[in-house]
């Protein structure tokens, strides 16, 4: 799972079990600036054969690449949809160019999401393949949690999209006390919160979307609270990203301009 159920009563020892399975908690990353990516990635892409088909993002150092306009189209079957051997060229090409961009990664996909975490079987998946980029820590992988830090293969569009952003400077940081954190957590619930709510969390780190600037990559605790049924109301969600580490003269929002209920 991606989320793990708690409560308000139970937030603060969850986060200090993840604290203490990290004693040296994952560090904080300086990112590229677009002027130092835009050196070396057009270059790249032309090295690569790649320039024509893709389109690069230079604010975030997103990449789409267009494979409908490859010179031999790939093949589709007899409902429209890619080949299975189209869809393997794609995922094996967007893989490929996204270790040259990072190759200290950790790529791998979810295996154990729930069923809510899955796309309805009863829908054509607009996301064919996701792969996540996770970063290494000592002998263990920090998951992403934000709406970057991955590789997207859009098969029925014949399209693929990388986001992940290159590190440059790495930042120490200090676990925050759970207890600071658990206001955060308070607030989000309310003085009375309803009675069918859902509190969960998700520890990892916080990668922006390919339409926003981020000049750190830090590690977070994201909770989310929901209604996940309509029975006693229509559905709804909110979310809070918090650091989980604090960082020697940065803010706790350094790197969570972009999020979501983004708070110290």
């Amino acid at each position: 799972m991606i989320y793990e159920p708690m409560t308000a009563a139970t937030a603060a020892n969850w986060m200090l079990i993840k604290q203490q399975a990290m004693p040296e908690p994952p560090s904080a990353w300086e990112l590229e600036i677009a002027s130092d990516r835009a050196r070396w990635v057009p270059p790249l892409l032309e090295q690569l054969n790649l320039s024509r088909l893709a389109e690069y993002r230079p604010e975030s150092g997103a990449i789409d690449i267009q494979f409908d306009r490859l010179r031999d189209r790939l093949r589709r079957d007899d409902l429209g949809e890619p080949t299975p051997n189209a869809i393997d060229l794609m995922v094996e090409v967007t893989r490929a160019l996204a270790v040259r961009l990072d190759a200290d990664r950790a790529f791998y996909t979810w295996e154990d999401l729930n069923d809510e975490e899955r796309a309805p079987g009863s829908f054509r998946r607009a996301v064919y393949h996701e792969v996540w980029a996770g970063i290494n820590h000592r002998e263990q992988v920090v998951h992403q949690v934000g709406p970057g830090g991955r590789l997207t293969v859009y098969a029925t569009h014949l399209r693929s999209q990388i986001m992940i952003r290159r590190r440059t400077s790495l930042l120490r940081g200090a676990w925050r006390p759970p207890s600071e954190i658990l206001e955060t957590v308070n607030d989000l619930i309310g003085q009375e919160p309803a009675s069918d709510a859902r509190l969960r969390g998700a520890f990892g780190y916080f990668e922006a979307s390919k339409l926003e600037t981020q000049r750190y990559l830090r590690p977070v605790f994201v909770f989310v609270l929901d209604r996940a049924a309509a029975e006693q109301g229509p559905r709804w969600r909110v979310a809070s990203v918090v650091a989980a580490t604090t960082l020697e003269g940065l803010p706790l929002t350094a790197g969570l301009e972009s999020a979501a209920g983004g708070c110290p």
